[in-house]
C-alpha cells in the first residue's frame, strides 16, 4: 500500500487499484467546490448585477457541485447538498430579507429539506445505475427542479432555466 493524497490509499497488489484519481483531486476541495457552485448558480440568475443574468454561467455553474456529489458517499452528500442549498437559496433570494426576514428564513429551511432529500438520492442513483452515469445528475436535477416548483410548497424562483431566458 502507498498513499495518494490525504484521503484514499491505492493498492497496487494484484494489479488492481482501489480509489481513484478523481476522488483524490475532488475530496480535499469538496467544500470549496460546493461554495463556488452555489455562488456561480446564484450569479447566473437575473438580478441587480445583470438584468439578463449570465447565461453562460448557467451552463457550468452546477458542474463543481456534481463533481463533489460524484466523489462522495451518500452521507457526506447530505452535508454538501445542505451547504449548496442554503447558500444558493440565500444568494438568489436575498430580496426576501428586505421584504420580511421571516419569509427568507422559512424558505431556507424549506430548501434545506429539499436538498437533504435530493443529495443522497442522486448519489445513490449515480452509484447504482452504472450504464447512464453521465446523465444521472442532470436528469435528477431536472426532476428535482420540477418537483420543487409544483404543489402547495412550490416556489419556482431561481431555477436553472431562468438563467437562459434571453438565449
Amino acid at each position: 500500500f502507498f498513499r495518494v493524497g490525504r484521503h484514499r490509499s491505492v493498492s497496487v497488489a494484484a494489479g488492481r487499484a482501489r480509489g481513484g484519481v478523481r476522488e483524490t483531486i475532488t475530496r480535499p476541495w469538496s467544500l470549496v467546490l460546493t461554495l463556488v457552485s452555489a455562488f456561480l448558480s446564484a450569479i447566473a440568475m437575473p438580478s441587480f448585477l445583470s438584468i439578463s443574468g449570465y447565461p453562460l454561467l448557467g451552463w457550468v455553474a452546477m458542474v463543481p457541485f456534481f463533481l463533489v456529489l460524484r466523489s462522495e458517499r451518500p452521507g457526506r452528500a447530505i452535508f454538501y447538498g445542505a451547504v449548496f442549498g442554503i447558500l444558493a437559496t440565500i444568494l438568489s433570494n436575498y430580496w426576501l430579507g428586505t421584504f420580511n426576514l421571516l419569509s427568507l428564513q422559512i424558505l431556507v429551511v424549506l430548501y434545506l429539506v429539499y436538498f437533504l432529500v435530493f443529495s443522497p438520492i442522486a448519489v445513490w442513483l449515480y452509484k447504482t445505475i452504472r450504464w447512464v452515469r453521465p446523465l444521472v445528475f442532470p436528469l435528477a436535477w431536472v426532476v428535482f427542479e420540477f418537483l420543487r416548483s409544483i404543489g402547495f410548497l412550490g416556489y419556482p424562483w431561481a431555477l436553472a432555466a431562468h438563467s437562459q431566458y434571453q438565449v
